[in-house]
């Protein structure tokens, strides 16, 4: 994933605070081991932010082939006798060249719209999400940054599947036995369309269980109402005609409020605790 811009200026300002340490040692030999330290843990913070840089098609590659040389050479001096001069020649254009070559481009990418609702889908989640959640609305948003838009709707409704898997592994296979059992002594719909042999005894079988019957049993589990239950199914269909070849089209604002809707009937009312 490409760093963002705080991350880059937060490393030049590394970059320049270790070279004012730097100017105050003068043309010395760098004894100081702290010192001694910054240099090679900036260098090795930059070898891994550029990996992450080399994805995004506005940066310059070979501006991060030249710095990456630098940051390599500087590495290499903090095993060996180096003076505070060398170092800062090694370094100076780096400093001078850094915010044209990396920050300022990021930072008109951040502010391009595709950009902007990114990372407004990702806030949609805001504080409601578990780490495996969360890595399903990170690439739906990366995708609708791309404008892969199908794409983003599959994994936001993944993350939705996420959160009732695992709220049902924390209640048991026995709790929605037991809720599916309710649901299909219902008459009418959408209780007869549920599946008669849904029962689980473990996670493979949850794992291959219909969509659509978790969303059913979910009337019984979770305790929301018919609407909301319509309103799951229609964002089922939504994920299913994104999934399969055919005319739709989504586009950027169909994905915010399908995040939306996500939010507002899964993550807000089913919480992954006993």
């Amino acid at each position: 994933m490409t760093p963002s811009s705080d991350v880059l200026e937060t490393y030049f300002d590394t970059l320049q605070e270790i070279d004012d340490k730097l100017g105050k040692v003068g043309k010395a030999e760098v004894t100081d081991p702290g010192l001694i330290q910054e240099l090679a843990e900036l260098s090795k913070s930059w070898l891994r932010l550029s990996e992450s840089l080399r994805s995004a098609e506005f940066i310059d590659g070979a501006g991060i082939d030249t710095v990456n040389g630098t940051m390599q050479d500087v590495l290499a001096s903090t095993n060996k006798r180096s003076r505070a001069n060398t170092y800062r020649r090694k370094l100076a254009p780096v400093i001078e060249g850094f915010l044209d070559q990396f920050v300022v481009p990021l930072i008109r990418f951040e502010g391009s719209p595709s950009q902007v609702a990114g990372r407004q889908l990702v806030s949609t989640f805001e504080s409601l999400l578990d780490p495996d959640e969360a890595k399903y609305v990170d690439e739906a948003a990366r995708c609708l940054a791309t404008k892969c838009y199908r794409a983003s709707i599959i994994l936001l409704w993944a993350a939705a599947i996420a959160r009732m898997h695992s709220a049902i592994e924390i209640m048991g296979y026995k709790a929605y036995n037991s809720a599916l059992d309710i649901t299909l002594a219902k008459k009418g719909n959408p209780f007869n369309r549920v599946s008669k042999s849904g029962h689980i005894t473990s996670l493979p079988e949850l794992q291959r269980a219909r969509d659509f019957d978790l969303i059913a049993v979910g009337m019984e589990l979770w305790s929301y109402d018919l609407q909301t239950f319509e309103e799951l199914e229609r964002l089922l269909g939504i994920r299913n005609s994104a999934a399969h070849p055919g005319m739709s089209t989504p586009a950027t604002l169909d994905v915010q409020h399908f995040a939306s809707k996500v939010s507002t009937c899964v993550f807000s009312r089913i919480k992954p605790t006993p």
